[in-house]
């Protein structure tokens, strides 16, 4: 037993209550109003010979939360984050890689979803 594991149970929960925000979380025309966390992911990229370091955000969401009626659901590519002032970011693959997210917590607990922010033309 990991005598770790209820404390960072709490630690991450207070997390979510303090640096949370109120955001629709839609899948087609399902909504949640949940409370997810601002995120970044940093890694490095190199081509012709140069290396760069790309942040992308993400969103941070207990996968409790994410339940439209029949139990947690994994995010999808193509699922959409609302914030409150309208802004709106897609759920995409990175690198073309097969999943919109990943575990963000050893006890795997927290989606890290990757998100791209859709703008509108105009």
């Amino acid at each position: 037993m990991n005598v770790f594991r209820p404390i960072s149970r709490v630690v991450l929960n207070v997390v979510d209550q303090l640096g949370g925000e109120w955001v629709l979380y839609r899948r087609g025309r399902k909504e949640l109003r949940i409370k997810a966390v601002r995120g970044a992911t940093a890694e490095t990229v190199e081509g012709d010979g140069v290396k760069l370091l790309v942040r992308r955000m993400d969103w941070l969401i207990n996968r409790a939360v994410l339940d439209f009626g029949q139990g947690p659901a994994m995010p999808e590519a193509g699922d959409e984050v609302v914030e409150q002032d309208g802004t709106r970011w897609e759920l995409t693959s990175p690198g073309g890689n097969a999943r919109a997210w990943r575990w963000s917590d050893r006890e795997r607990t927290r989606y890290r979803c990757f998100v791209w922010e859709i703008k509108a033309d105009g």
